[in-house]
């Protein structure tokens, strides 16, 4: 009965792509991926609760031949508070640990690297940050984990993962990498048992220009991703844009799983499906202690086309059942997201990132849903699925940035 359940949740996660009848106008190309290479990886919903055994499992895949080195900041959805560290990738190369856990590189932190000149040179050992070579020699990464250090998050964390990809270039250090060779997934898993699984959404860099111009301006430490305007991104674009709306087709909280009806039972016999969803700002400071704000506007249809409308702030990182994003958990019933207001089984959620009042272009926003089939009181046990939300647009106001150091 476990299994049927279970597919059942993936079964009406399809059901509610082909129950929505509202037809999007044909989107301009979206610029985030979940299944391709990119060089910004975002992880929106992260959880590790021991005492209810709950974990998170992070991979991280290197798909280059070259070895890569990746900058992350753990953010906590309690307080922003970001958590930074450096994981080494060698060539094609996938690494995984439990954020509960984390993990440490098996070779002394302070060797990181080889002085060579192409493949030949003098094979001295080197720092990437304080390279120290001899001249006309680069200090190269070495093929290990070394001065990988993940940091556990303890028996109890709420959050989201951001990583960066970067490499050592002409002996100067670490700078942001040029190239796409990351990608990424996170499994929740559960005691019950259950277990989820969402691929990392990557953002892509733009290739540089002919005179390295873009790598030079990489070096700053602020990344520009899409047709920012900003004073901090003077050169343009250095990655491509986050998209300008997103769009999440959602079976409205509290409706009744039709799958699982119990032919003539009560209706406290019936399973009945929730939706979580996480957003992350594609904005982002990695020195930050407040963390990135962003207002995400809701524009809401059943599947009458009948409208409605809300708007949250989303300060670092929003995780939350739907109903209770307007109604802050006082009754969720009464909220535009439950199917005792919609009137329908599922419908369509459109979010749009704003900036403030003072600044009130596009800003990007990236997220996750996950569809739960609850227990009633015959059928015991939660089960769960993770699905993209989809997205829209090449915005052409505004944009994001993220400050590295």
């Amino acid at each position: 009965m476990k299994t049927k359940r279970y597919a059942g949740s993936g079964m009406i996660a399809a059901l509610v792509l082909g129950v929505c009848v509202l037809a999007p106008a044909t989107p301009a190309p979206a610029m985030t991926t979940a299944d391709q290479e990119a060089a910004i990886l975002i992880w929106p919903s992260i959880h590790v609760d021991k005492a209810n055994s709950v974990d998170t499992r992070i991979n991280l895949v290197n798909h280059s031949s070259e070895s890569k080195i990746a900058h992350c900041v753990y953010i906590d959805g309690t307080d922003c508070g970001p958590v930074d560290f450096w994981v080494y990738l060698t060539p094609q190369q996938p690494v995984s640990w439990l954020v509960s856990g984390g993990m440490t590189g098996p070779i002394d932190p302070s060797f990181q690297g080889l002085c060579k000149s192409g493949n030949q040179g003098s094979g001295k050992p080197c720092l990437l940050f304080a390279p120290l070579c001899p001249s006309g020699e680069t200090c190269t990464p070495n093929d290990n984990n070394a001065g990988t250090a993940v940091p556990g998050r303890g028996n109890l964390f709420n959050g989201a993962l951001k990583c960066v990809q970067f490499h050592n270039v002409d002996g100067s250090g670490a700078v942001p990498d040029t190239a796409n060779s990351l990608s990424g997934s996170a499994t929740l898993i559960y005691s019950s048992p259950d277990v989820e699984k969402y691929n990392a959404i990557g953002i892509k860099v733009i290739p540089p220009a002919p005179d390295g111009g873009a790598t030079e301006a990489r070096r700053d430490g602020i990344l520009c991703l899409g047709e920012t305007g900003l004073d901090a991104c003077p050169d343009g674009p250095e990655y491509e844009a986050c998209p300008s709306a997103l769009i999440l087709n959602n079976i409205f909280d509290y409706a009744t799983n039709p799958l699982e009806v119990v032919p003539g039972g009560d209706a406290k016999d019936n399973r009945t499906m929730f939706t979580d969803l996480a957003l992350v700002p594609c904005s982002d400071n990695f020195q930050r202690t407040g963390g990135s704000s962003v207002t995400a506007q809701f524009l809401v249809f059943n599947e009458f086309e009948q409208r409605f409308s809300s708007s949250t702030r989303v300060s670092c990182r929003l995780d939350k059942e739907l109903s209770s994003i307007d109604t802050y958990g006082q009754n969720p019933e009464r909220s535009i997201w439950s199917a005792f207001v919609s009137g329908t089984l599922a419908g369509q959620t459109r979010i749009r990132g704003v900036r403030t009042e003072s600044s009130p272009n596009y800003a990007g926003l990236v997220g996750v849903a996950r569809l739960k089939n609850r227990a009633s009181t015959s059928n015991p046990g939660t089960f769960s699925a993770d699905y993209t939300v989809h997205q829209q647009g090449d915005p052409k106001l505004g944009g994001d940035t993220i400050v590295l150091h």
